[in-house]
């Protein structure tokens, strides 16, 4: 059987791939310049660019190393427990100080169900009294911070308890010693002056600790905090906190609770760049969902917002982006295709995000960090270390990947609209992606309403309705029954359950969606409608009625679509991804499930677009009588054809997308790959030839 199968995948693309195997070799000597080495890349976790945090929580089992990067190299900050939390040092707003701790806890919940980020801060305290301070933010600058305070003060009972603070401060001393730091600052707390121990480097680039007050949010301010710290401590002999060189200020986190307390650092805006390591092994980062990562994390600002890059070596980044890409068990030549591939890319990106040469999104390519390397994918990596593709003229192609192509890669001109000279529409062998996927069922309910049941909880009965349709009965307890054949229960979550013994109707049975064929919706007109002016650059005037495909690419995907007659305006044709609600790629049908098409005698359609105003049928009998399409009780209608296959029309105007592929489809198609080296023996060159052209293969290590 297996042997028979390899034939028949084989029998389609044979003609074509032997005219690919006796093209010149892909591994050619480039004569141009070299392609750039690489020995660190710099991914950004975080970046506004792709999305940016308030904070970051670090974390190693035995400690973290905080360091200063400068032109110089690093220098020494200190050494730091297993977790630490960072933060730029800009204005945020105090919003509650109280000794209960369960009162801050509950305003800093009701923040974050607004949105907001938020802090609970434990005073320095000499005399032992405890005091909790409740901070949101941070925010990019006052103007932002005072649409806060204004936007969040009724959370914490009145505009009089919103209150913006920092970065400006007065520097109360200078220690050579940490715990005389935070002494100095529990006492100035405790005489009712806001203070907190800052790190700094001397001129001899030693560690000293400051003392800074006030967090005044402008100049004006940070003068009545000196008038009130002088009547509270006369002696105190303040001068100017130095903002121009990098400084950390330590708080005393106890957001994640009281006995769970953790440093917080916050850190100069003005280009401060801060190097967190392991002492030992990995680095964990919370707000990545708590992914851990080899190397090292620099933190700094960039564009307002806290950047957190991971910085290691290229060629053991490469080990989790192939490892996420493909995944372990994929033959060993698809892994080396994709190994290539990957490299080639990011090498291609340059410094791309301007401190950072890529991100870790599939905006790039994916990279999750430690847990997605595997034995495999670090062999792969390996056994291709340095490669790359390149040009004639020696530089580094971007080599663009994807999923699934559906059966056909795309042509440039259905993807970005601009040219892409390695790789053309064509023929892709793809459909390995359903092979082990189940069928479902589409059934009707005994209430009416119409879904999916997986087809293993489900059994022939041998029975049908009045109407010839078949009957399964349901074989399992509480079984889902969902609007589309996949399991997703946020963007597909079951419609009901159903037990043993019940009897639905089946109309009609779809393997489940996976990346080679899927079904995705039915989406109400409202929810589409939004989906689309969230990302058209002209909104569509609703309500949604009629939705149509009017230009398809060379390969059938969607270049352009329109929405009640109006075109839909998108950057480029693959935005319709996620102008139509995020589907998997271009290469799709519309189904509008309200739509009608009424075939007469002389061969013309009329379609009725408003199936709730009703139908009329004529008898020889009775004359012309309006029928009425929907009952005021039913969501659903059927229609039968000759051939007994059934369509569902809704009540109100639906949309579903039935297509194929996963990805924007330009370049090597994984999916692919998968079956070039499974089933007909291509090895990794193979498979880069077969979806690449006009590139060779070169080893950055070695050019010259």
């Amino acid at each position: 059987m297996m042997q028979s199968s390899v034939w028949k995948r084989g029998a389609a693309f044979v003609a074509g791939l032997l005219v690919l195997c006796a093209l010149t070799p892909l591994f050619q000597s480039v004569t141009h310049a070299a392609p750039p080495r690489l020995d660190d890349i710099r991914v950004a976790l975080f970046i506004q660019a792709r999305g940016s945090v308030p904070s970051v929580t670090l974390s190693s089992p035995n400690g973290l190393i905080l360091d200063e990067r400068t032109p110089a190299g690093a220098r020494r900050w200190t050494d730091a427990p297993s977790t630490v939390r960072f933060a730029l040092d800009q204005p945020m707003v105090e919003l509650m100080r109280t000794a209960n701790y369960e009162t801050a806890a509950q305003l800093r919940s009701t923040l974050g169900a607004s949105g907001e980020s938020a802090f609970i801060f434990a005073r320095p305290s000499a005399s032992g009294a405890a005091e909790y301070i409740v901070a949101a933010g941070p925010y990019t600058g006052a103007e932002e911070a005072a649409a806060a305070a204004s936007r969040l003060s009724k959370l914490s009972g009145g505009g009089s308890s919103a209150k913006i603070f920092g970065p400006h401060y007065w520097n109360a001393g200078t220690y050579t010693r940490l715990a005389d730091a935070e002494g100095m600052a529990a006492a100035l707390f405790d005489a009712g002056v806001d203070a907190w121990p800052v790190m700094q480097f001397a001129n001899d680039q030693s560690v000293v600790y400051s003392v800074w007050i006030g967090g005044a949010a402008n100049a004006a301010a940070l003068e009545t905090v000196k008038a009130a710290a002088l009547r509270a401590m006369p002696q105190l002999a303040l001068t100017a906190a130095d903002m121009t060189q990098p400084y950390l200020i330590l708080r005393t986190d106890v957001s994640d609770g009281k006995a769970a307390a953790v440093p917080m650092y916050s850190l100069n805006v003005a280009g401060q760049k801060l190097l967190v390591s392991p002492a030992q092994g990995v680095i964990q980062v919370r707000e990545r969902y708590g992914r851990s990562y080899r190397g090292v994390m620099e933190l700094t600002q960039h564009n307002g917002g806290l950047a957190v890059i991971n910085v290691l070596p290229f060629e053991e980044y490469l080990y989790s982006v192939v490892g996420a890409e493909m995944g372990a068990g994929w033959p060993a030549e698809a892994l080396k295709a994709q190994a290539v591939a990957a490299r080639s890319y990011a090498l291609a990106q340059g410094m791309k995000y301007g401190i950072a040469h890529i991100s870790d999104t599939t905006y790039d390519q994916a990279y999750y960090g430690i847990g997605t390397e595997n034995p495999d994918a670090v062999s792969a990596v390996d056994a291709t270390r340095g490669e790359v593709l390149a040009d004639a003229s020696g530089n580094v192609v971007p080599a663009l990947y994807y999923s699934n192509a559906g059966g056909m890669t795309a042509d440039a001109s259905e993807v970005w609209s601009n040219p892409y000279p390695y790789a053309k529409m064509m023929p892709s062998p793809d459909q390995n992606a359903q092979e082990s996927k189940l069928e479902w069922d589409r059934v009707v309910l005994p209430d009416g309403a119409v879904g999916y049941i997986r087809t293993d909880y489900t059994e022939e009965t041998g029975q049908t309705n009045p109407a010839g349709l078949p009957l399964v009965r349901v074989t399992d307890t509480n079984v889902n029954v969902r609007l589309a054949p996949y399991v997703d229960n946020v963007r597909n979550a079951p419609i009901a359950k159903v037990n043993t013994g019940d009897t639905l109707i089946r109309i009609g049975a779809d393997v489940e969606s996976n990346a080679f064929s899927w079904i995705y919706g039915p989406y109400s007109a409202e929810d589409l409608l939004a989906s689309i002016n969230a990302g058209a650059s002209s909104p569509i005037p609703g309500p949604l009625k009629t939705l149509e495909v009017t230009k398809r690419g060379p390969s059938g995907r969607v270049t352009e679509m329109a929405a009640n007659g109006t075109a839909i305006r998108v950057m480029t044709p693959d935005a319709y991804r996620t102008v139509m609600n995020g589907v998997p790629s271009t290469r799709f049908e519309v189904e509008n499930m309200a739509d009608i098409a009424i075939i007469g005698a002389s061969g013309k359609t009329v379609r009725v677009a408003d199936p709730s105003a009703g139908l009329y049928a004529i008898g020889a009998a009775s004359g012309t009588k309006p029928v009425g399409v929907f009952p005021p009780e039913a969501e659903y209608r059927f229609a039968m054809d000759g051939s007994g296959d059934v369509r569902v029309i809704s009540r109100d105007v639906r949309f579903r997308f039935i297509g194929r592929g996963s990805g924007h489809g330009l370049g090597m198609s994984q999916y692919g790959a998968r079956e070039l080296a499974e089933f007909l023996g291509y090895d990794y060159v193979e498979i880069l030839k077969y979806y690449f052209q006009n590139v060779a293969i070169v080893n950055i290590n070695e050019a010259q």
